[in-house]
């Protein structure tokens, strides 16, 4: 009898495994039939509805121009909003093409490319947004920082190649992976006739948290520093800059106090938010 009931409990045990199984697999085929309905639904949706799409994830900072093909298959010229890009140059010649592998997966995913030159991969799904061996440069000047003070904001120069091997990221509840920022030629139209020099920042997401890191490649003026980014945007962030007490003399005035002189010429401290005096 013992042995009896013991082999009972192990074929319970094995049918529960069974069963979890079956309903990870039923789950996918849910999504996989559900993917393939939308797909059919809107074959022929036309691209240009994705330019409101890109507006809002970017925060207005980048539209979709001369958009041609469908939702699945196309291109269009990525540029920066006239508030963000005073150039209003396109930036990229995107080409995106949808993986219907993704499917299989419980997502949506599309290849992007600018022209001949691969981006990498972009997919939707249960789990959130997810990029996949992205590269691509862009211009400084489209970039806005999540501080309200102006300076921060004040018309950045350079160009930003980005580099990311995966991320994942679920709006407003958690990011996964690495990403690694090479700002170079960095400047500010606060400063126009100087070049500031070339910046690493490299991105962690750990959950809710992004962990930033910040290291001077090349340049005249130093800067190093840590911080963190919560998933509903607070941001603090510690570091030094050094340089030319000539240049950088006005920083303290025009940082709303996120930047204090260091006691020692040239040399200054970074808080954000600022500390109370």
């Amino acid at each position: 009898m013992h042995l009896a009931g013991g082999e009972e409990r192990r074929n319970c045990a094995g049918d529960q495994g069974q069963s979890g199984s079956a309903g990870g697999f039923v789950k996918k085929r849910i999504f996989l039939l559900f993917g393939v309905f939308i797909v059919l639904l809107v074959a022929r949706a036309p691209a240009v509805l994705l330019d409101s799409l890109v507006a809002r994830l970017s925060a207005d900072a980048l539209h979709l121009r001369e958009a041609d093909g469908t939702i699945w298959q196309g291109r269009g010229l990525l540029v920066g909003s006239e508030a963000a890009q005073r150039s209003g140059r396109p930036w990229l010649h995107l080409h995106w093409r949808f993986l219907p592998a993704e499917l299989l997966e419980g997502r949506l995913g599309w290849s992007l490319a600018d022209g001949e030159k691969a981006l990498g991969e972009a997919s939707y799904g249960l789990r959130g947004l997810h990029l996949e061996q992205i590269s691509l440069l862009l211009p400084a000047e489209i970039v806005r920082l999540p501080l309200d003070n102006p300076v921060f904001n004040s018309g950045w120069r350079g160009d930003i190649a980005i580099e990311s091997p995966e991320w994942t990221w679920r709006p407003g509840e958690s990011n996964r992976g690495r990403i690694d920022l090479v700002w170079r030629g960095a400047g500010t139209a606060l400063l126009p006739a100087i070049r500031l020099g070339d910046y690493r920042v490299t991105l962690v997401g750990e959950g809710e948290v992004v962990r930033l890191l910040i290291v001077t490649l090349a340049g005249d003026v130093q800067v190093s520093g840590s911080g963190m980014l919560s998933h509903d945007g607070h941001l603090t962030y510690d570091g030094r800059i050094e340089g030319d007490p000539d240049l950088l003399r006005s920083l303290p005035a025009v940082s709303a106090e996120m930047v204090r002189q260091d006691g020692v010429e040239g040399r200054f401290v970074v808080h954000v938010p600022a500390l109370p005096r």
